[in-house]
């Protein structure tokens, strides 16, 4: 492991590697924030979807950058790949613990 998980873990947490398509959901809003993410290519967007239909953006996350952190046990956004994306993904316990 390298780079940011490795800084906050110090070394002691294991990661999986993930591709997601383009247009893939990676987490969805309320769902179980189980994960933290971080993108090692690719594109991803952090949303919400509006009653009327249209997404409100949060966030674009590029190459480096975390996301999935939150304060409470559900997502407040939901998250998908806007490109072909690679991501390692952690249990948000070992590391916030």
């Amino acid at each position: 492991m390298d780079g940011h998980l490795a800084d906050l873990a110090g070394e002691r947490v294991f990661c999986s590697e993930f591709k997601y398509r383009k247009g893939i959901e990676i987490f969805g809003e309320g769902g179980h924030a189980e994960y933290v993410y971080q993108i090692t290519s690719g594109a991803v967007r952090t949303y919400k979807m509006l009653p009327d239909g249209r997404r409100q953006i949060n966030a674009f996350h590029l190459q480096g950058d975390m996301f999935g952190f939150e304060n409470g046990v559900a997502h407040r956004f939901s998250a998908d790949a806007l490109v072909e994306t690679h991501v390692r993904i952690i249990k948000r316990g070992s590391i916030l613990d």
